[in-house]
């Protein structure tokens, strides 16, 4: 079960990320100016959801993620619903 709830900023500062999670104080913010499409910024909206989600399991000390392991699987998290990746047959036909 998760705990505390994510709390998401969205800043019209330019910043060097897409957005930022703090473990610390469960908050990500969202630097809306980083993004060219509305479906890039809902995937960093996610990513950083994910980061929170992966923080708040309960694992054991043995299953624990280290910050490059979570950054690869939260890649392949959100290329498997791209189109790029599993395309959708309907288009292809």
């Amino acid at each position: 079960m998760l705990g505390k709830p994510l709390i998401m900023s969205f800043s019209l500062d330019k910043g060097e990320n897409r957005g930022l999670y703090f473990e610390d104080t469960q908050r990500a913010i969202i630097y809306v100016r980083q993004h060219e499409t509305l479906p890039d910024l809902y995937k960093t909206m996610t990513h950083e959801t994910l980061h929170h989600c992966f923080k708040e399991l309960e694992l054991d000390e043995k299953d624990t993620l280290d910050e490059e392991m979570e950054e690869v699987i939260i890649s392949w998290l959100q290329w498997s619903t791209d189109d790029l990746v599993f395309p959708n047959m309907e288009d292809i036909n």
